[in-house]
């Protein structure tokens, strides 16, 4: 499972300056990635990014592994989700993050869905390839999300101790 998922197959350049765009101040980096995790040392970055592909049927196609330490006092789902908010904003492209926080009830399969920086509930319970051919993401309704730690981003992030 990846920590996001991105509605466009961005190359990992433009990836890297959207990411660092939006976290200004820190290494960033990004590779393509077989599997949901590493299989070498984490680098020597802030913010890690594995790029994972992903069924284009779900209408996510690229999958985003994230590796980021946060000093102790943040969230990460939090973070995970003002991150997804402003890559979407910043590669102007539907983001999905994993936060099943945001649904009416406690299913793995509510997701948020950032678009142009707007949030919707996501049900992605047809993307399951485990379960037959994966269908599509289905956008359920604009969510209104309850305010949460609106630290900057990079201010957050531990500096100089690797993904």
């Amino acid at each position: 499972m990846t920590d996001l998922a991105l509605a466009c197959t961005p190359d990992l350049g433009a990836l890297r300056a959207a990411a660092q765009a939006v976290l200004p101040g820190l290494s960033v980096a990004v590779e393509r990635v077989d599997a949901v995790a590493p299989s070498g040392p984490a680098p020597a970055a802030d913010v890690w990014l594995g790029v994972v592909e992903r069924a284009p049927e779900t209408g996510f196609p690229c999958g985003v592994c994230v590796g980021v330490r946060l000093a102790p006092e943040h969230d990460l789902e939090d973070w995970l989700r003002d991150f997804g908010e402003a890559l979407s904003r910043a590669l102007e492209a539907r983001v999905l993050v994993g936060d099943t926080r945001v649904g009416p009830t406690p299913s793995p399969y509510w997701c948020l869905v950032w678009d142009a920086g707007v949030p919707h509930l996501g049900d992605d319970s047809e993307t399951d390839p485990a379960e037959g051919p994966p269908g599509p993401v289905r956008l359920v309704r604009r969510l209104d999300l309850p305010e949460h730690d609106r630290v900057a981003l990079a201010a957050r992030v531990l500096r100089g101790v690797g993904g």
